[in-house]
């Protein structure tokens, strides 16, 4: 599981004063374990009430104590924010802030409010709203923004960090007249001119149907219910923990992760995702990592593309690790930001996938990549999955999986704290 381990707010959570005491400092959320399945999915947060209308969202200044700049966003959203920024400046939580988080005892985290500010003045003004310069634009993963171009090292050009970065690692845009909706199409003459040479890249509907063929086929697919995998997830100093992922068709997912201290659970339901502690404390999950548990949960969104993504094209060429891959790029067919699929040449199978969680400040990206596909009762399904965010990473490896079991459905449905477990913190 990925502990993010970054507290994420300006200040600490509000609490009543009906319950007394000093506010409680965040404690770190978890995202999502690895489905051993690539069928993570996406949908719209929230449901509406019994009633017909929305819930209420809070706004972070109404969640959090002495928010000054990000006051009018969902409270859901602030730490999402916070995370963005640590990634673009490649930093910890202690870098702007002390214990009570609400304290403005550094300097660097008043500089933080200032240049939150920058930024948004500048969308605001250059860019019509629209969230094109970000922290990243000037930090690119430094604490402090470099404004002197780099001297190369002997041997490299002024170009080469730009051409060893781009999208996916290695990845190449594609030339037009060279791609499956180019001018030119596969092998044909488009932008290189008449009679001259270039790649003959394979169409998008060629692509899935190769990925199709690679799972096991449309049979398979169609027949595909339900996984139960079990499998370690690779720990700290090189500790291990035992992980179980139930996912059953359409959207029921239930994760058990299993601590030194005891076990972590979550699960959803269709409707209601959940997370339980080891010591027994439930809380609901909103926001950012109800989107997570929705797209989790979705167990056929990557084996079968074509119904869950629309507007798919073909973007690129590249490599992940050593597979040479192309790169498939969709919008998600109930809406969203664009996601990448990336499907290995040769077999066919699908190797990475990446998707962004928006956030007010910038788009924060998330990574999924499936290794070492072994065939389970007709279906191809990857025993090795790694995840990833610019913060860290973890590998989960399965070694017992089952498709097509009958779930235990009481798995999905929210348990009841335990006897005396104190009712959970605005923002756990």
């Amino acid at each position: 599981m990925l502990a993010l381990s970054l507290a994420a707010a300006f200040a600490a959570p509000k609490v009543s004063q009906a319950q007394g005491g000093a506010p409680a400092q965040q404690s770190p959320v978890p995202s999502p374990a690895p489905a051993p399945a690539p069928a993570p999915g996406a949908g719209p947060a929230g449901a509406p009430t019994a009633q017909g209308a929305a819930p209420a969202v809070k706004t972070a200044a109404q969640a959090f104590m002495n928010v000054q700049v990000l006051t009018d966003i969902p409270a859901d959203q602030l730490v999402p924010s916070m995370q963005f920024i640590s990634a673009s400046l490649g930093v910890r939580c202690n870098f702007c802030h002390v214990n009570p988080f609400q304290n403005d005892d550094k300097r660097e985290k008043k500089t933080a409010r200032e240049m939150i500010k920058m930024q948004l003045g500048i969308d605001k003004t250059s860019f019509n709203g629209r969230t094109e310069v970000t922290c990243y634009t000037c930090h690119a993963g430094s604490a402090h923004p470099t404004s002197v171009p780099v001297i190369p090292e002997p041997g490299a050009t002024p170009t080469m960090a730009s051409m060893m970065g781009g999208p996916g690692g290695g990845e190449h845009q594609m030339p037009m007249g060279q791609g499956a909706e180019g001018a030119g199409g596969p092998g044909g003459a488009g932008a290189n001119g008449p009679g001259q040479a270039q790649a003959a890249y394979p169409t998008v509907d060629q692509i899935l149907d190769k990925w199709t063929q690679a799972q096991g086929g449309a049979d398979a697919i169609a027949k595909f219910t339900s996984i139960d995998a079990k499998g370690t997830v690779d720990g700290e100093g090189g500790t291990s923990m035992a992980i179980e992922v139930v996912i059953e068709a359409p959207n029921k997912q239930w994760i058990s992760l299993q601590t030194k201290n005891g076990a972590i659970t979550t699960g959803y339901d269709g409707t209601t995702a959940w997370s339980q502690d080891p010591a027994g404390k439930v809380r609901d999950l909103e926001g950012v990592q109800l989107e997570a548990e929705k797209r989790a949960a979705d167990l056929l969104r990557l084996a079968d593309v074509r119904k869950h993504y629309s507007q798919l094209r073909l973007t690129g060429v590249g490599q992940v690790g050593d597979h040479h891959v192309y790169v498939v790029m969709g919008i998600p067919a109930g809406g969203g930001a664009r996601e990448r699929l990336y499907f290995d040449s040769d077999s066919g199978l699908l190797v990475r996938y990446q998707f962004v969680v928006p956030t007010p400040l910038g788009n924060y990206p998330f990574e999924t990549d499936y290794a070492d596909y072994k065939s389970v009762g007709g279906l191809n399904v990857p025993f090795t999955v790694r995840e990833a965010q610019p913060s860290e990473s973890n590998t989960a490896h399965f070694t017992d999986v089952q498709i097509n079991v009958k779930a235990d459905e009481s798995k999905f449905q929210k348990p009841a704290p335990k006897p005396g477990t104190p009712p959970p913190s605005p923002v756990e």
